[in-house]
This record gives structure tokens, C-alpha cells and sequence, in this order.
């Protein structure tokens, strides 16, 4: 059993990588926020990989990655910076879900700027795709591709292959699959002889599917 003297050195410790890793987020911050220091060169290029960091960390895996994840929130929603999704695909692939693989919310979030923002769908599956072989028993990672196949792509053979490894894991809840099955269905059965749903259609189909009987929840706190 630790004593308490243990107990306070590693609480000492863990409040110094904290801190450390918030210095390093705001280190960054700061370059990129002073611009370029060459016209070839980005500035997150000064950012190492996951791998490195992980060295780096500690042991800290966890923490690091969570405080690069809240950081690049910030900058990706600093529409100042022009050419913020250069580097899209390296932060969130390479680096922070490097550095924590079962860290759901960069997956998801990532995927939702590379879609959204960055317009790059298959990027954002790309993404999705590691998220689910990191995670394969999280229901969410094959659910979000598939309605990234089925809203964005149109590729609805392949959000049927993702729902139905969704459905798969145990812990889905039909609230979950059962709208995007059915929507499926219909789009699979029509789409030869009429246009596919409006997006307000596929919008409704996901907000149903997102919320349960006590409403919406986080990712994170899938069991």
C-alpha cells in the first residue's frame, strides 16, 4: 500500500506533466499564432509524432493526448488561420490518437473536421477506419463510418457493412442501428429509380439515432 508521502511525489508528479504538456500546447500555439518562421515550412511540422511523444509523456500517454485533443479544437475553430487542415490528418492521425488509441472523442471529432470543414470524407474515414481496429469493441466507431458512407459519400453498400458491424458488437442499442437499417433499406431499394433522401431526411435519421430514451450520450461514456 502507498504511503501518503508516495502518494503526494506522485501526485506532484503527475500536476508537472500536466503542466509541462500545457506548456508545449501553448509553446505551439504560439508559433503558429506568430506566423510562419519560413515561407516552405508549416509551423505543426515542429510538432513530433505520436511515437515520439509517447517517449516523451512519461507515462502520461493519456494526458498529453487530451490536452493536444482540447488544443486542436481551438485552432481548427480559428477560422484566422487559413491553411489550419494542412496538417489535418497528421494531428489527429499521427499524433494524438497515437498517443492514446482508446481516446474515442479524436476520432470522432477529427472525423466531424475533416467532413465538415475540411470537406474530405475519406479522410475522415480513413480516421474512422483506425478507430476501429483500435476499438473493436465500441460500437460508435463503425456506426459513424457508416453514416459518413451513407450521409456524405452516398456509398450506401458500404454503410451497410459498417451498420451490420455495428450491430455486431455487443452493447449496441437499437436506438442506435435500427434508423439507419431502415433508412438504408429504402435508400438500397429506390436508388436506382429515385433520388436518394434529402439531407433534412438523413439529419432526423441521425439525431433519432443518437438519442436514446434519456436523450443524447457521449462517446466517451459508451460502455
Amino acid at each position: 500500500m502507498a504511503t501518503p508521502i508516495l502518494m503526494r511525489r506522485r501526485r506532484a508528479l503527475m500536476a508537472l506533466t500536466a503542466l509541462t504538456c500545457l506548456l508545449l500546447a501553448v509553446m505551439v500555439q504560439g508559433r503558429i499564432e506568430r506566423g510562419r518562421l519560413a515561407a516552405s515550412i508549416h509551423p505543426l511540422l515542429y510538432l513530433p509524432s505520436g511515437k515520439h511523444l509517447k517517449v516523451m509523456a512519461l507515462g502520461f500517454d493519456g494526458i498529453l493526448a487530451d490536452v493536444l485533443y482540447l488544443w486542436s479544437i481551438q485552432y481548427y475553430g480559428n477560422y484566422d488561420i487559413k491553411d489550419r487542415y494542412t496538417n489535418l490528418e497528421r494531428i489527429y492521425d499521427q499524433v494524438i490518437t497515437e498517443l492514446d488509441p482508446h481516446y474515442l472523442d479524436p476520432y470522432l471529432v477529427g472525423a466531424l473536421i475533416m467532413t465538415t470543414e475540411a470537406r474530405n470524407p475519406e479522410m475522415a474515414l480513413k480516421l474512422l477506419d483506425k478507430g476501429v481496429q483500435a476499438n473493436p469493441d465500441q460500437w460508435i466507431m463503425p456506426f459513424e463510418a457508416g453514416f459518413l458512407c451513407y450521409n456524405d459519400l452516398h456509398d450506401f453498400r458500404r454503410a451497410a457493412v459498417y451498420f451490420e458491424k455495428a450491430l455486431s458488437i455487443p452493447g449496441v442499442t437499437a436506438t442506435a442501428a435500427e434508423p439507419h437499417r431502415l433508412t438504408l433499406a429504402v435508400d438500397l431499394s429506390i436508388a436506382s429509380v429515385e433520388p436518394a433522401p434529402t439531407s433534412a431526411q438523413r439529419v432526423d435519421a441521425r439525431q433519432q439515432a443518437a438519442l436514446g430514451p434519456t436523450g443524447f450520450v457521449s462517446p466517451s461514456a459508451t460502455p
